[in-house]
């Protein structure tokens, strides 16, 4: 009978397994989407409080949306994704941020779809009142360029008027020449003689002489020369315009450096040394960490590596095993215990995603890092029916094939290589 009882336990513990497990990853991906829930909470409470306290007439919403994204970079928010309004007349600010959510367990993928829309919002009250309404906030900007009203060269044509008084010199020359008719007069004192001798009138005409003389009172409008300090006002106005292009050197901050971002894999060395022969492919399975395009492929070759070249490559994720081959590229002679990095350009990674990062040695053989199977192992092997790594079908690959065949179980995981942006 005890053994009959025996065998009954095993039964119900068999039975009961399946359950259990399914409950815990249950569980897991209910505490996971908690955690995912406040990352995006306090994001939206970052963007909403940038927005009250930074209101200038109106906060762009670009700014805004950066706070969001830079409070947690690691969930990969997009500006798609975030949305900013204002409300009662623009006295309140609120950020709503959504993002998809991926479940780990099959059951929950069933029946709620391989992604959840997650949505958390925050408003705050603005702190500087806006004189106008937040939807002139656009317009707002363009008096940044008022320095340029600051022409003060109109008033510096003033100065040229002042030369027409300068021209009244010229009138004071003809009433000067008014004195020369007074001496016609003298001419008189001839007439005076006519009567004392009568027959000497030929002595009239030498008179008639001395108003020759006359003429030479001419010199008088020498005065001309006063005209001649008039250039002097000329120099003024030519010395006003020069400021002017001093705001041309704002734009010189541009240049700024794009921060380097791990998009999936492990950064990482593991502590379990896995020999991989040479014309054999080994795939890890990875949950993608940020959104973004891949630009560069890192691997950790360990001490005892025989190869003259490593081939790494990125493979979609194919119902829990490696599907299509993303993108590829290949490292020659690569350098034994530590890490070689090569370009791979052009693949687009979505947070959340899985992911599988494959490794090819070209020579003997490669020694990795990884870890050794575990619970985490066992489980996904026991959701998915195969374990998160395994070797490819063949064994004299020369490069990645483009569509993955699977081969023998790898027992070990998560393998010390990365791709960021």
């Amino acid at each position: 009978m005890s053994d009959r009882f025996k065998g009954q336990s095993i039964v119900e513990f068999a039975l009961m397994v399946p359950v259990l497990l399914v409950l815990a990853l249950i569980t897991l991906d209910v505490g996971r989407l908690y955690v995912f829930w406040v990352d995006l909470s306090n994001a939206a409470r970052e963007g909403a409080y940038v927005a009250s306290i930074a209101y200038s007439g109106a906060t762009p919403n670009a700014t805004v949306v950066d706070a969001v994204i830079n409070e947690n970079p690691s969930l990969g928010l997009q500006a798609s994704q975030v949305s900013v309004s204002y409300l009662s007349a623009g006295t309140i600010v609120s950020v709503q941020v959504s993002y998809p959510f991926q479940p780990i367990a099959p059951l929950v993928r069933s029946v709620f779809g391989n992604s959840l829309s997650v949505t958390a919002s925050a408003e705050f009250p603005v702190r500087l009142q806006p004189t106008v309404a937040p939807t002139v906030a656009p317009s707002t900007a363009t008096p940044t360029s008022t320095p340029i009203p600051t022409a003060t060269n109109t008033p510096t044509a003033t100065p040229s008027p002042t030369n027409t008084p300068t021209a009244t010199a010229t009138p004071t020359n003809t009433p000067t020449a008014t004195p020369s008719p007074t001496n016609t007069p003298t001419a008189t004192a001839t007439p005076t003689n006519t009567p004392t001798a009568t027959p000497s009138p030929t002595n009239t005409p030498t008179a008639t002489t001395r108003p020759t003389n006359t003429p030479t009172s001419t010199n008088t409008p020498t005065p001309t020369n006063t005209p001649t300090k008039t250039p002097t006002p000329t120099n003024t106005p030519t010395n006003t315009p020069s400021p002017t292009p001093s705001p041309t050197n704002t734009p010189s901050p541009t240049p700024t450096p794009v921060a380097t971002v791990v998009l999936v894999g492990d950064t990482t060395i593991e502590s379990q040394d896995d020999s991989i022969s040479g014309g054999t492919a080994y795939a890890y399975v990875f949950q993608a960490q940020a959104t973004g395009t891949s630009g560069r492929a890192h691997i950790y070759v360990a001490a005892g590596s025989a190869i003259s070249k490593v081939i790494v490559g990125l493979y979609a994720d194919g119902g829990g095993q490696p599907g299509t081959l993303l993108g590829t590229t290949s490292i020659s002679a690569p350098a034994v215990g530590a890490w070689n990095t090569a370009a791979l350009p052009g693949v687009t990674v979505s947070n959340g995603n899985l992911y599988w990062i494959a490794v090819l040695p070209i020579g003997n053989h490669v020694v990795v890092e990884d870890r050794p199977a575990d619970f985490f192992w066992l489980l996904w092997w026991f959701l998915n029916g195969s374990p998160p790594a395994e070797a490819s079908s063949s064994s004299t690959l020369t490069a990645l094939p483009a569509t993955w065949a699977a081969g023998s179980d790898a027992f070990a995981y998560y393998v010390s290589a990365y791709v960021t942006n």
